[in-house]
């Protein structure tokens, strides 16, 4: 199969830089990744994602200590499943799918605990049983990080990794990690600051990514935007951008007015770790 040139140098240039010859076809695999936050404040890096009450930033799990599910509303008894991954003994990212079934406002325990939470969503159902849209708040939490949980909400806001609001059927969180096992070729970016915010706010937007045990460092994409004037900006990579292998990347927005309210998407292609170079 051909690839065009940018896909190609992609590969290559992975293997020069990493020393892994990596494959995107055999791997025959997308990552689209969107997030919405009504919480980009003023001066503050905030992730384009839906957390708990007044969180911004997620505080990263440095075990596999996420793992338990619970809603706020006892209506909420369908599965769901959720992705993300857990630390191998040799502490590489492995990504993990896994189904639950939730019980209402009591926690359910994850079959396998997490270290990261990526996505969570309603699984469907079948023609005779189709699946039920959530009714409350679906949080997925680190549970000694929470101390507790009050009517199906950890009773500590930074215990939770992931979200859905309620109302909605699928969380909105513009950041993931990336395993041991692959590399990201980020083809595509898309950023728009609402119409709907109260003032007249401009946001500075980009994409980050941190590997195991590294800093946050910035793609360099320094989108700016604006209500009332160019509010939204798709920024397709050309050449791609290449986020490693045991990485965490995210979506930040710096408003230059608290709570404002921003949304994102990132498209990209998984590149599996065929050889060392």
């Amino acid at each position: 199969m051909n690839y065009d040139f940018d896909m190609y140098m992609a590969e290559r240039e992975i293997e020069r830089t990493y020393g892994e010859k990596v494959s995107i076809v055999n791997k025959a695999k997308t990552l689209r990744k969107f997030g919405r936050t009504i919480n980009a404040d003023s001066g503050v890096a905030t992730t384009v994602a839906t957390f708990q009450g007044a969180v911004i930033n997620e505080t990263f799990a440095t075990t596999n200590s996420v793992d338990y599910i619970v809603s706020d509303s006892a209506s909420d008894t369908g599965t769901v499943s959720v992705e993300g991954a857990y630390f191998d003994a040799d502490n590489n990212l492995v990504f993990n799918a896994q189904d639950v079934t939730l019980t209402g406002l009591t926690p359910v325990a994850l079959g396998t605990a997490l270290c990261r939470c990526n996505r969570i969503k309603v699984k469907k159902g079948t023609f005779a049983a189709p699946a039920a849209a959530l009714v409350g708040n679906v949080y997925v939490y680190d549970a000694t990080l929470a101390t507790g949980v009050t009517a199906g909400v950890p009773d500590v806001a930074a215990a939770t990794k992931c979200m859905v609001v309620a109302g909605q059927n699928q969380s909105a969180k513009l950041a993931s990690m990336i395993s041991g096992s692959d590399y990201y070729v980020l083809t595509d970016v898309y950023a728009a600051v609402q119409k709907g915010n109260a003032n007249t706010v401009a946001v500075d937007l980009d994409v980050e990514y941190r590997e195991i045990g590294g800093v946050w460092l910035p793609l360099g994409l320094e989108m700016s935007l604006r209500t009332g004037g160019a509010s939204t900006l798709d920024m397709p990579q050309r050449p791609y951008s290449i986020i490693p292998k045991n990485s965490d990347f995210r979506m930040v927005a710096t408003s230059n007015t608290n709570d404002t309210t921003v949304s994102g998407h990132v498209h990209g292609y998984l590149a599996q770790v065929r050889e060392a170079g």
